[in-house]
Formats: structure tokens, sequence, C-alpha cells
């Protein structure tokens, strides 16, 4: 047979090869695969090659997409965007040039981007992976053509998050009607592990195929949450009529004159009724519960999930439906819990006198929403259900105008008023005195504090992220932010401390903790963030990987740092993440994460000139200019990327890594000051360090060294980050490592409260 040529990307039509919606194989096997250099670039840069877009395309001739399918999907391929990172070396989310825009350029194309993206939506991409090897069997398309299941994993990564920031979530929420009908007869009280095997997802997308195609006029589903899956993708791509209902027969959904008029009938239940009430026939399709699933180790334990987005308004009373009514019900005492607990970030982050035994080193909560009346305005903005509560905004103004020690013994107090009302056998065992002992015996689904816990921590999770898309909350991720906070208490009872600390309820470092540094959310704010928002955490290798990892990109969400973008030196916005649909790219390849290049700090510097100033901020205040470009290099491996800045002026040069600068943030918020009363207290003279960049400390002991050094930098000068560095490059030996508790990183503090706070130190060090 003649070869003939297979046009893809530049706008081709559909593939040769599918004929009156079978493929011919034999066409299939003589094509010459042609596009443009431009678009094989793409194809190498996502890492599928040319025959496995061809056998995708082939899946993706096997089913019609409705004319309000294609709405949808041409609504969510342009809603698709991206942001450049520092001097455009980085780019996150979708650009231009993405694979999946050459997808899009034909009708199957776009069948093949919908089918990826909705599976990886709501399933991950190893097991939307698994599905699509499933569907190359289930179709019976020959063996020999079959991409590896790597090819697979490559193809629904590049086409992930096409369609997150769309409703298609949302529609699979809408289908899975009454949580609890599901939750509560589980074995599992993750909604997240309710996962059928990928072979029982192929079999029911292959009916709803045949069934696109005319070639069956209905079926029936039967199974789990997984369910919800067919449902919206029958709805949303192929406009189906759907009757579903639960397993005592209530309707959750119709959109059909009647249930024997509907194309897809979709039923919830067990796998005891499925086998002892129904009969099972060439047309019915089972989806089998998680239990199969559980002897399988082709998964991380991360991966294997089923993730259902459901809208900001309204997600605590569907996720939380027995716990946030009655904590409604109760505003006085949810709105002293969460005013309060604004009012004890405030202290922290403002720099307050008296923070108790709460470790203000371990505290990096500087953006604006995440603490005082900022956070009190993010419990509306977020939880928009909660804007409609009676007083409970007039409760949490006047709790955070309270003292931090009345804000303290009035969150306490709360915090009993929630222990009391609860009833869960956790509660119960606290109010007693006698709390359950063991591993995982106090969980609860409905608990009253770990539900105000959660609120609290979503709050300060979601007011630190900077939002490109609109993408609502997974409800897997909604109850993991839960049991982590559940976790907390529960540790804390394990430990015999009697009353739950408030450490442990606020999540904050305490000298009180035996465990001092232990402090479980802002250790990996991007991980909670990723996890939220795709219903499961990304892997990491080690504890430090979390430390040097900037950015990440998975399940077709993207996180990044706010230092990615740009060397700043600001708390308020070295803090915030960044968070988005797509994924890492520079020029036209597609990475992982983004790790930081390890940076020496073998510089030469030239010697600081220092001045004994005054107690008053020197009025010449240090202005030295440096040219700033970013450097990235791949990282052994292939799916990282390594990332720094390299500064230079006419006299040094350095690199700069940007999860260093998070140093700013542990060193920010240690000085107190109220920035009004405090200019005439007494402080000690200081030594000015008017140019140059090498202290004079070198070899010598900690004990040795005298005085305090101030930088006189504006407040936003990125030559602050330099000097950051070179006091690390001015060190050597036991020095360098006892100068972590000797730097001070000024926050609009005055002078005379700087040296104050470390008069009584031998040897301090202010930026």
């Amino acid at each position: 047979m003649a070869s003939q040529s297979l046009q893809i990307g530049d706008s081709s039509s559909s593939p040769s090869f599918v004929q009156q919606g079978q493929v011919d194989w034999v066409a299939f096997a003589n094509s010459t695969i042609s596009s443009s250099v431009a678009v094989m670039q793409r194809f190498s840069a996502a890492g599928v090659q040319p025959v496995t877009v061809a056998g995708g395309l082939a899946l993706g001739s096997r089913f019609e997409l409705s004319k309000k399918g294609e709405q949808n999907m041409d609504i969510a391929l342009k809603k698709l965007n991206g942001v450049f990172g520092f001097d455009k070396l980085l780019y996150y989310g979708f650009g231009y040039r993405s694979f999946v825009n050459v997808l899009a350029e034909t009708k199957v194309g776009v069948n093949l981007v919908a089918l990826c993206s909705c599976l990886v939506e709501m399933h991950g991409i190893s097991f939307s992976a698994e599905v699509l090897a499933a569907l190359w069997k289930r179709e019976a398309f020959p063996e020999n053509f079959e991409p590896s299941m790597s090819q697979f994993n490559a193809l629904t990564t590049a086409c992930a998050g096409v369609v997150s920031s769309s409703v298609f979530g949302e529609v699979g929420d809408m289908m899975l009607g009454d949580l609890r009908s599901i939750l509560d007869k589980s074995r599992t009280k993750f909604f997240g592990r309710s996962i059928s095997p990928p072979e029982d997802v192929a079999r029911a997308l292959h009916g709803l195929f045949q069934v696109s195609r005319g070639v069956h006029e209905q079926i029936e589903i039967l199974g789990g949450p997984n369910c919800a899956f067919i449902g919206a993708f029958a709805s949303w791509l192929l406009d189906l009529n759907l009757h579903i209902e639960d397993d005592n027969g209530t309707l959750i959904y119709l959109d059909a004159p009647n249930r024997e008029g509907a194309q897809v009938r979709i039923r919830y239940c067990s796998m005891t009724q499925m086998f002892k009430k129904l009969v099972i026939v060439s047309s019915t399709y089972v989806l089998r519960d998680s239990e199969s699933m559980f002897h399988r180790n082709s998964y991380q334990n991360e991966e294997l999930s089923f993730s259902v987005r459901t809208s900001w308004d309204g997600c605590l009373n569907r996720v939380f439906w027995n716990a946030t009514p009655r904590l409604i019900g109760v505003s006085q005492i949810l709105g002293e819990f969460l005013g309060n607990t604004a009012r004890i970030y405030a202290a922290l982050a403002r720099g307050e006198a008296e923070v108790g035994s709460f470790l203000r080193e371990y505290f990096e909560d500087f953006v604006d929403g995440m603490h005082g009346r900022g956070f009190i305005e993010s419990v509306g903005k977020i939880f928009p259900e909660l804007n409609n509560v009676a007083e409970l905004e007039s409760v949490m103004l006047t709790a955070s105008n309270k003292t931090f020690d009345q804000a303290l013994t009035n969150l306490r107090a709360a915090v009993d008023a929630l222990i009391s009302l609860c009833g869960c056998d956790f509660c119960k065992g606290l109010a007693d005195g006698s709390p359950p002992r063991g591993e995982g015996k106090g969980i609860d689904r409905h608990c009253l504090l770990s539900t105000a816990m959660t609120i609290g921590s979503l709050v300060r999770l979601v007011a630190g992220l900077v939002l490109h898309d609109t993408i609502n909350p997974t409800i897997a991720g909604l109850q993991q932010i839960y049991y982590l906070c559940q976790g907390r208490l529960e540790v804390d009872a394990r430990l015999g401390q009697g009353a739950i600390p408030l450490y442990a309820i606020l999540d904050l470092a305490s000298s009180d903790d035996p465990h001092v540094g232990r402090v479980d959310f802002s250790k990996d704010y991007m991980g909670k963030a990723h996890c939220l928002f795709t219903g499961c955490f990304p892997s990491t290798s080690a504890e430090g990987d979390v430390a040097c990892r900037l950015a990440f990109s998975f399940n077709g969400i993207c996180c990044y740092m706010e230092s990615l973008q740009d060397l700043g030196c600001n708390p308020v916005t070295l803090g915030r993440i960044h968070l988005l649909a797509g994924h890492i790219q520079r020029d036209d390849r597609e990475y992982r994460e983004v790790r930081d290049i390890s940076c020496d700090y073998e510089y030469s510097l030239p010697e600081a000139k220092l001045s004994l100033s005054n107690t008053n901020i020197p009025s010449k205040l240090r202005d030295e200019k440096f040219q700033i470009k970013g450097i990235a290099r791949e990282v052994i491996g292939g799916n990282s990327l390594g990332f720094c800045y390299e500064l230079s002026s006419d006299r040094i040069k350095m690199r700069i890594s940007p999860s260093y600068i998070r140093d700013v943030l542990r060193r920010t918020g240690l000085i107190t000051c109220d920035k009004i009363t405090c200019a005439n207290q007494f402080a000690i003279p200081c030594n000015v360090v008017q140019e140059g960049w090498e202290l004079p400390i070198g070899q010598r002991e900690p004990e040795e060294c005298n005085g305090c050094y101030v930088w006189p930098f504006q407040e936003n000068d990125v030559c602050r980050c330099v000097a950051l560095v070179a006091v690390w490059v001015s060190a050597t030996g036991n020095m360098r490592y006892q100068l972590d508790q000797k730097i001070y990183w000024r926050n609009g503090e005055c002078l005379p409260c700087c040296t104050k706070a470390v008069s009584e130190k031998q040897f301090s060090i202010i930026i």
C-alpha cells in the first residue's frame, strides 16, 4: 500500500486513517507523520513522541463531542493563560507555543485534549495514563502500535490543567449528590481514596463513546464516587441525557423526561447491592470500589486519589456538613475563635513586645491577609457562606482589638467551649480528661474544634496565595487540610499535655513545645496549596527538598514562589505563592519543578568601612546599583530546573538562591517596636557600614566579636539581600554556624528599638 501523509499541527484536517468512526490500521501503519519543525519541537519539549500523538488522535476519534461540549472546550482553551518569571527566563501556565495548542488545531485533537485533561482533573496523571492504556485495549487497537506507559504519562501530563478553571469539576460535584451517603458508608474517611480500577473507568468510557456514536441508545453505570466523573464527562462533553440516583433510589440528577428516556443511567451503590440485586448485562458497566486497588503498587499514595472540585461558596457546608451548621449556630464562639486567632498572628507579624511563649523566628506570615484585620477580611472573601452569618464579623473585629493577653485568654475559652459542645469521641475524651490514645484513635469527621481550626488554616493558606485563575478547591484537598489539623490535636493528646496547648491550635512554634520547630503549616505552604487544589500532596524524597523547592507543576496545577518573579526584600510579598493551571516552561521545554542552584559563599568582597553612629537613622543611605540576571540550568534527570540570581556591580559579583531570600522571613519580626512612642528610648551606639561589604569578623570566634553593625539601605533596596549574603561570606568556621541568632531584618522599626533589641547581645547585625 502506498504511503500517505498524516499532517499534525498547522491547522491540519482530521487524521486520514479515521474512516466513519473506525480506525484504518493499515492506513495508520503506512502513514508518514509530517509537521513543521516548530511543531515537532513542541512535541519533543513535552516529551511526547509523534507516534504517540497519532495514537492519541486515534483514541480521540472514538467519540463525538456535542455542540455543547465543543463550546465548553473552546471556552476552556481560550481561558488558558500564563505568566513570565524574572526576565522572561521561565514561563508558568500555558503559553501560545504549548503542546495543547497544537492538538487544538483539529477536531480529534480537541477530543484528545478533552479526554486527557478531564481524566487528570479528577484522577491524577498516573491513573489517567493507565485508563488510556486500558482504553487502547478496550477499543481493540493493535498492540504493536500501543504507546508505552511512559508515553501515556507524557501525553496526560501535557494536557493536564486545561479544564481546571472550568466548571467541569463543579458538574462532577453536582452529580455526586449528598456526600454523607457516600462517606458515612465507606471504609475510608478520605473521599479521595474512593477510586475504581482504571480498567473499569475505561470500560465505562467505552460505553459512553458508543452512545455518542449512536452504537448504543443507552447504558447503565453502577458504582461509587467515580460515577461522578462518568456523569460529568457524559454531560459536559457529550451532552447526553442523564438519570442519577443514590443507592436508595433517591434522585440526584435528571435532564431526561424520565428514567427510561435517559441515555446514561447512573446509580451509586455498594458491591453487595450490585451482586445481590442487579443483573449485569452488556450495556451495564460496573465501577468497583477502591478495595481492589490497595494491593497495587504502581502508584505512590499521594497519587491514588479521586478529586472533585467544589465551589468556594458553600464548600464548608458541602464537605463538613455536620460541623459547619453547628458552628454557624454558635457564631459568637466561632467569631471569638477566629478573631482571637487573627489577633495573636498580628502580634507576631507586627513585632509586638508581648507574644507569650510563641517563637518569633518561626513565624513567616507577613502577607496582609494572613493576620489581624486582613485575616478577618479574608474569612469573608474566601468563604462567602460565612458573610451572612449574623454578627460573625463584628465579633471577630471586637476580638481582634483586644490585648495579646486577652486574646490568649479568650481563645482558650473559645476552644474549651467548642470541646464542650462538640460531642465527638475525641472531644468527649478531652472534656473528661482522658483523650483517646493510639494512632488514629481520635480521628472524627465532624469535630467542631477541628473544623474551626481548618477554617483558620485555610484562611492562613489561601490569603498567602496569588491565584491567576479562578480555581475551586477539591473535596479531597479540604479533607486533607482538616485531617492535618486534627492530627496536631491527636499528637498533643498522645503527649499527655492535658488541655490542648494553643500552639497546636494555631500551628505556631513555642518554647513550651517539647518538639520545638514542629510547625506543620508554614513548613511547606506550596505543598498544602497543591494538595488543596489537586487532592494530593506532591511527592518529595526528603525534608530538605521542601526547603529548596521554588516551583513545581503536577496534575495540571503550577505553584511558584514570589521570589522567582523578582528578587525582593519585602517580607509582605516574599511570603506569597502564585498558583495557576498549567506547567513550568523554559523555551519550549516543560519541567516538573524548579529548585535552587547551590551558591557557595566563597566570594572576594571589598572590606567594609565603618563609622560609629548615634541612635538616629543615618541621614545618608547607601545607594549602590547592581545588574541582576537570572540563571537557569537543567538538573541531571531532565525533569527539574535549577535557578538562581546573579548580581554584579563594578566591585563585586555574587549569586543568590531565591529560597535563600526566604531567610529574610525568619529574621523579620524579631524586633519589637510600636513605631510611635519608642523614638526616645535608650539605645546603644552602632557601627554603620558606610561602604564595602566584608565585615571584620573573619576567623574570629563568636565571643571575640563585639558591637552592633547596621547596614543603612532603603527598605526595598535589593542591596539588603546582598548584605545578607555578605554577612555569611564574612564569617568562617564556628562564626558562620553561630550567626543564625545574631542577624535581624529591619521592617520599619525605628533604629533605637533595633539597637535596644540587641543591646543584651555582645554581637549583632541589623540589615
